[in-house]
């Protein structure tokens, strides 16, 4: 059965690629980013960013023109639960990185104050940093349904309804 992706998922899909770039413009540099590991030199940082956004600005392109980029084929209900874990996965990691815009909001919300030397805004973004990247797994859990389905019919396995 063909599943037809709809305008939300298309949403879901492009905002999660683009705000996985979010982190590392908006709160890794200092204990965070060395933390995760971006204390890199700026022109290697810079370098790669650029890389990922033209990659990225490509696929978010190649979804926003082409009408049936994300349909996909769900044959069976493993298929299925993978196709829904990863749109699962996309919309916590989408909200875990739109998150880290309110970092300081969000630590005096859930801690009442930062702390000694501001440790609850490292706590809270590093939380919210390991939540974001849930986003990116689920993108690929996502594709990989979609790649799983495409090739059940190209090897002529019956479609079964989902």
């Amino acid at each position: 059965m063909k599943n037809v992706a709809s305008n939300a998922l298309k949403w879901l899909y492009c905002l999660t690629l683009a705000s996985s770039i979010l982190p590392y413009m908006v709160g890794m540099s200092g204990w965070v980013g060395m933390t995760v590991g971006n204390a890199s030199p700026m022109i290697g940082m810079l370098l790669f960013l650029i890389a990922i956004i033209a990659a990225y600005g490509w696929r978010i392109s190649v979804v926003v023109r082409q009408r049936g980029t994300l349909d996909a084929f769900v044959t069976s209900k493993a298929l299925l639960i993978l196709r829904r874990l990863g749109i699962f996965m996309m919309a916590v990691g989408l909200a875990g990185s739109l998150a880290l815009l309110f970092v300081k909001t969000l630590t005096l919300a859930l801690l009442g104050k930062p702390g000694d030397a501001g440790i609850g805004y490292y706590v809270v973004s590093l939380g919210l940093y390991i939540i974001g990247s849930a986003g990116m797994a689920g993108l690929g859990i996502f594709e990989m349904s979609r790649l799983f389905g495409f090739e059940s019919t190209q090897r002529g396995e019956a479609v079964q309804p989902a």
